[in-house]
This record gives structure tokens, sequence and C-alpha cells, in this order.
């Protein structure tokens, strides 16, 4: 799909998946020439195949693991909602990693995020929740939309569930699995600070 902020919102991930799964949008291909970031785009559910929407995965049997990776990834301003019955709203079943390093080769990661295309002129509605049963690993938290309040007023409330599948299962050849290229690293013991 078109980048994060593009004038023209088309394009986009949508469906069910059948298999364990990793999508990348990374150095493989092309940063948006405006941008220079490796996007994904959300442009509705994305689940696995025939599992329905709010139901979990059984955690003994189902290894249909999706996993998205890029500097930014998103729900498109023109996703597609579930607005009938009771399972409103956007349904994503994957592990979401949104991280960017400098391109100076520094050690420090930045700019990754997880987020909703405009998501300060969305009107709420009861139809706008965000459902995320997988996991997040972003470089800082995107926004999905804005409260006035205790009361949402645009974007979408959130209902994020930990996969507890991932504790033993991976999406196929995904940065935290090991088979992947290090760029830095940096030792981490008892009473660093951040």
């Amino acid at each position: 799909g078109n980048p994060l902020g593009s004038t023209t919102k088309t394009g986009g991930l949508s469906g069910e998946y059948v298999e364990a799964l990793t999508i990348v949008a990374k150095p493989v291909s092309s940063p948006s020439s405006s941008t220079g970031f490796y996007d994904i785009r959300i442009k509705g559910d994305l689940n696995p195949y025939q599992l329905p929407k709010g139901n979990k995965p059984d955690l003994n049997s189902d290894k249909r693991v999706l996993g998205l990776y890029a500097d930014r990834i998103f729900i498109s301003r023109n996703a597609t909602l579930n607005t009938t019955g009771t399972n409103k709203g956007i349904y994503i079943y994957a592990s979401i990693m949104a991280l960017k390093a400098y391109k100076s080769g520094s050690t420090d990661v930045v700019d990754g995020y997880f987020t909703v295309e405009d998501y300060n002129s969305w009107t709420y509605s009861t139809n706008n929740i965000l459902h995320v049963y997988g996991g997040i690993i972003q470089g800082y938290r995107g926004a999905v939309g804005t409260f006035s309040g205790s009361s949402p007023s645009t974007g979408f409330t959130k209902d994020y569930q930990y996969d507890q599948r991932f504790a033993f299962v991976a999406p196929p050849n995904f940065p935290t699995t090991g088979n992947y290229i290090t760029y830095f690293s940096k030792t981490i013991s008892k009473g660093t600070n951040f």
C-alpha cells in the first residue's frame, strides 16, 4: 500500500492466513521516496483462516501465526471495520514489530511505531475498536486515538491481548527467532540504567 501520510490512501493488507507467515517491508524493497520509511498498511482484518473474530487460537494445536516487520505499521484511514454484530472494529492477529535504526550507524533504535493513520481525524464511534491479539514491539508507542477526559473522542479504543503462543512459537524467520542478521548488540547487566 501507499506510505503513511500519503494523499492516496490505497492498497494494504487484509485477509485470512492458513499457515505461519512473516511479512517484511525492509531493505528488499525500496523505502518511500518521500519518507525514507518501509511501511506496512493494514486495510482490514488479519486473522487465521476460519477463526471466528474475537476467538483465541488454540494454545496447544494452532501454529498459524503472523509476523509483520517494518519501520512503521499502521491501520489505513480507509480500513474496513466490522460494524455489525458483537465483534466490532478491526481484528489483527499478529506479532507486530515496528523498528527503525539510525542510518548513521548509531546503536540507538528510533522512529519505529504502530499507529492508526490520521487517528485524530476519525470521528469516534463504538465501531472503532482496535483488537490486537499477539504482540507489539515498537520503538515508541504510536497514537491510535485521543480522549477527552476518560471518553474517546477520535480514532480507536484499544483491546490488546498477548498471544501466549508466542512464548513457544514464532512466525518464520521473524527477527526475534535468531534467524536474522545482527546489526548491533549491547549487553545489559543488572543495575544498568536505561
